[in-house]
């Protein structure tokens, strides 16, 4: 179980990848704000290229975020990544 978005620092590109099909590009852009550079590049990396292009431009990458909505989507992604998770080991 994933209790904070800095646990997917562990993860590989493949799984990355997977988690990327299950959360909004929004929520992404968001949380990247509140997290370490090493896991924000990891995390551009894996989306796929149409994806990363669309990140590339959104207007959220660039804004500034209130830190209970940056907070909000750490939630929501270690929430996505707990039921990636469940259905791996399901």
């Amino acid at each position: 179980m994933i209790s904070s978005i800095d646990e997917l620092e562990t993860w590989d590109g493949a799984r990355l990848a997977r988690l990327h099909t299950v959360v909004s590009l929004d929520d992404v852009a968001v949380a990247l704000h509140g997290v370490s550079p090493a896991l924000a590049a990891a995390m551009v990396r894996a989306m796929p290229l149409r994806l990363r292009l669309r990140y590339l431009v959104h207007p959220a990458r660039r804004a500034r975020h209130r830190l209970d909505a940056v907070e909000a989507a750490h939630m929501r992604i270690a929430e996505a990544a707990n039921v990636l998770e469940l259905d791996v080991k399901a």
